[in-house]
C-alpha cells in the first residue's frame, strides 16, 4: 500500500471514528444537554429573536461570537433550529478536528503513528463527551488546528502577502470563538519567538509582530465586549492564581481531586479493575512524559519537528500549571486542560513507546535471545501503543464498567443505570446533565406565563440549565435554599427535587425538606406530574 493510499485511508477511518464517538455523545437525548451549552444557546435565542448582536451585554459567553452570531447565520441559511445547530452541525464540524491534527502529525510522523496519535485524543472521554456540550471550543478547535496546519504546512507562507491574511483570518476566527483557545494560541507565538532565537532576525521579528498583534486585539476586543466581563475575569483568575501560588503551593488539597486520586492521597474506588484502569491511566502519562524527553534530546529534527516544539511545549506548560498551580485548574477545569493539552502533545505518547521499544531491543540484543519482529513492516514498533490506546479506551470509555455492571460512569452506555443507580451523586449528575421533558415543558409554561414583577427562585441546575435555555430566563437571580424571598416569588421545582427531594447549589446538594415550610403558604399554580410551579 502506497503512501497516499494509507494516508486516505487513515483520514477515512479518523474521520469515522471521531463522527461515532461524537455522535454517540450528542443523541443521547433529543433535548440539550450538559452545562455551559445552556447559556451558550440562551445568548443565540437573543441575537436570533432580535436580529442583532450586542456587543455591551455583559453575559460571559456574549462576546464568542461562534455561538451568537455563527449559528443565526447557519440557522437562517439552513433552516434548522438551534437546537438541531448546536447538538448536530456543531459536533460536525468539530469531528475534522481529528483529521487536522492527522495532516499536521503525519508532516513529521509516518501514518501508522500519526492515526496512533489522534487515535489518543479522540479516545480520551471529554472529546466526546464534555465537547458536544461546549459549541464555542469546538469550533475554537477547529480555527486552532487550521492555524497550526497552515503556519506548519506552508513552509514559512506566513511572510507573504496571501499567507498572512490567512493567518489574520484565522487567527481573529479564534479571538472572537473562545478566549481560552485565544490565550493558548497567543502563548504558542511568543514560545515561538523565544525558540527563533537562534533563526534569523526576520523570522524571529514575524513571530514576535504575530504575537503582539493578536495580544493586543484580544485585549481590545475582551475589553469591549461583553462589558469587560471576561478580561476582569481573567485579570481576577490570574491573581487568584498568584496569591494561592504563594500560600498554598506546598498544600496538596489545593490540587484538582483527580490529582489527589492518582498519587494515592485521597480515596479511589477499590478493586481490580480499577487498579487496571488506574496503571492503564499511569501508562498513558508516563508515555507522553517520557516522548516528550525523547522529542527534546532528538538531535537530528526536521524543519516540522522544530516548528512544532513551541505548540507542544505550550501543551504542556498548560497541563503542568493545571497539575501544580492551586486553582489554575479552576479556570477551565483540568479534563478540559488535558484535551486541550493533547491537541499539542499526542504524538509524544508514539515518541515514547518507540523509545520504550528500542530500549526492549538493547536489552534483548545482550542477552541470549531476541525478541523475534512480528507483524507487516508498516506496522513495526506499533503493536505496544496500539495495544495500551485499546485498553485505554474500554476504560475511559466506560465499557468495562457497563461489561462488569459496576458504578456506571459512560451517559452514553449506561445512561438508564446512572438514572436509576441508588446514589445520590449519580442522580445528582443525571439530573444535572440532562433537561428530562417535564422540567422543559415547565419552564416553557412559566416563561409565558410568569407576572414581570415577580422573582423566580429555582435551585442551581434549574436556574443555570433549563430555565435558561427552554424557559430563556436570565442566569442572574435567587437560587434555592438560600437568598430567596418566598413571600414574592415564584418556585420553580424540577423532577429532581420532586423525585428525590435533593436540590443542587454550586457544586453542593440539599433536602428540599429545608423549604418544605415555605411552600406551604404559596399555591401550587402548575405540575406535570414531575415539575411543579409555585405562586
Amino acid at each position: 500500500m502506497d503512501s497516499a493510499v494509507r494516508d486516505n485511508f487513515f483520514v477515512l477511518v479518523t474521520l469515522s471514528v471521531s463522527l461515532s464517538l461524537l455522535m454517540s455523545a450528542t443523541l443521547t437525548s433529543d433535548n440539550l444537554h450538559g452545562y455551559d451549552i445552556h447559556q451558550e444557546y440562551s445568548i443565540f435565542l437573543q441575537v436570533m429573536r432580535s436580529g442583532k448582536w450586542n456587543p455591551e451585554s455583559g453575559l460571559l459567553y456574549n462576546s464568542a461570537l461562534s455561538i451568537s452570531v455563527l449559528p443565526t447565520i447557519l440557522s437562517v441559511v439552513s433552516g434548522l433550529d438551534g437546537i438541531r445547530i448546536f447538538m448536530l452541525v456543531f459536533p460536525v464540524i468539530f469531528s475534522i478536528v481529528p483529521v487536522i491534527l492527522y495532516k499536521i502529525y503525519r508532516l513529521f510522523i509516518r501514518a501508522e503513528a500519526a492515526f496512533l496519535s489522534v487515535f489518543l485524543l479522540m479516545s480520551y472521554s471529554a472529546f466526546y463527551g464534555e465537547m458536544v456540550t461546549l459549541a464555542r471550543q469546538e469550533v475554537a478547535e477547529v480555527l486552532l488546528a487550521l492555524l497550526l496546519w497552515f503556519s506548519l504546512s506552508s513552509g514559512g507562507a506566513t511572510s507573504k502577502r496571501s499567507g498572512a491574511v490567512v493567518t489574520i483570518v484565522l487567527g481573529l476566527g479564534l479571538i472572537v470563538s473562545h478566549y481560552s483557545l485565544a490565550y493558548v494560541y497567543i502563548v504558542i507565538l511568543f514560545l515561538s519567538a523565544l525558540t527563533s532565537l537562534i533563526s534569523p532576525r526576520s523570522a524571529r521579528s514575524r513571530n514576535v509582530i504575530w504575537a503582539l498583534l493578536f495580544s493586543i486585539i484580544s485585549l481590545e476586543w475582551y475589553s469591549l465586549t461583553s462589558g469587560g466581563t471576561v478580561f476582569v475575569d481573567l485579570v481576577g483568575f490570574l491573581s487568584l492564581t498568584v496569591r494561592q501560588l504563594v500560600s498554598d503551593f506546598l498544600d496538596p488539597a489545593a490540587r484538582p481531586r483527580v490529582i489527589m486520586q492518582a498519587i494515592g492521597l485521597s480515596s479511589v474506588t477499590p478493586g481490580l479493575l480499577h487498579d487496571v484502569y488506574r496503571l492503564t491511566n499511569y501508562v498513558v502519562v508516563a508515555m507522553l512524559v517520557l516522548g516528550f524527553v525523547s522529542f527534546l534530546r532528538k538531535r537530528r529534527k526536521n524543519t516540522t519537528e522544530e516548528a512544532f516544539l513551541p505548540p507542544m511545549t505550550t501543551g504542556w506548560f498548560f497541563l503542568m500549571c493545571a497539575v501544580a498551580v492551586p486553582s489554575f485548574a479552576a479556570g477551565l477545569n483540568l479534563s478540559r486542560f488535558y484535551q486541550i493539552a493533547l491537541l499539542l502533545i499526542s504524538p509524544c505518547f508514539v515518541y515514547g513507546t518507540e523509545s520504550v521499544r528500542h530500549l526492549f531491543r538493547k536489552i534483548s540484543a545482550s542477552s541470549w535471545h531476541t525478541i523475534p519482529r512480528i507483524g507487516h513492516p508498516h506496522f513495526k514498533g506499533l503493536i505496544l501503543p496500539a495495544s495500551i490506546l485499546m485498553c485505554y479506551l474500554l476504560f475511559s470509555s466506560g465499557w468495562v464498567w457497563a461489561v462488569s455492571m459496576d458504578i456506571p460512569t459512560s451517559f452514553v452506555l449506561d445512561r438508564e443505570r446512572i438514572r436509576t443507580y441508588p446514589n445520590v451523586l449519580l442522580q445528582v449528575d443525571y439530573y444535572s446533565e440532562y433537561s428530562v421533558s417535564s422540567d422543559i415543558e415547565g419552564a416553557r409554561w412559566l416563561g409565558s406565563h410568569m407576572a414581570y414583577d415577580h422573582d423566580l427562585c429555582a435551585d442551581y441546575a434549574s436556574r443555570y440549565h433549563v430555565l435558561n435555555s427552554y424557559g430563556e430566563f436570565p442566569r442572574e437571580g435567587p437560587v434555592l435554599p438560600w437568598g430567596c424571598d418566598f413571600s414574592s416569588s415564584y418556585v420553580f421545582l424540577s423532577a429532581l427535587n420532586t423525585l428525590y427531594g435533593i436540590g443542587t447549589y454550586f457544586g453542593t446538594t440539599w433536602s428540599t425538606s429545608l423549604i418544605a415550610p415555605s411552600l406551604g403558604d404559596k399555591d401550587r399554580i402548575y405540575s406535570n406530574g414531575l415539575t411543579v410551579i409555585y405562586e
